[in-house]
C-alpha cells in the first residue's frame, strides 16, 4: 500500500476499493494530529489492536478490538 492505489490495482483487487477510503480517514486525522499523544502510545503498543469508528458530529475515537487466531 505504500505505492499508492491506481486503476490497474483496484481492477486486480476489488477490495482495495473497499479499503482506500478507510485509508484515507486515517491519514487525514493523522495529518491533522487529531488524537492525544496517549492514544498515540497505544497505538504503538505490540499486539494492541484498534478499528476507527467515526460519530454523527464529526469525531472520531479508536475502539479496541482482538481478532481470534484461526489455524487451517
Amino acid at each position: 500500500m505504500l505505492g499508492g492505489v491506481d486503476e490497474k490495482t483496484l481492477a486486480e483487487n476489488p477490495l482495495f476499493g473497499r479499503i482506500v477510503p478507510l485509508i484515507r480517514q486515517y491519514e487525514d486525522l493523522r495529518h491533522r494530529n487529531y488524537f492525544s499523544d496517549s492514544v498515540r502510545a497505544l497505538l504503538r503498543q505490540p499486539g494492541r489492536e484498534f478499528t476507527l469508528v467515526g460519530a454523527d458530529n464529526d469525531t472520531w475515537y479508536l475502539k479496541p478490538v482482538v481478532y481470534s487466531k484461526h489455524k487451517v
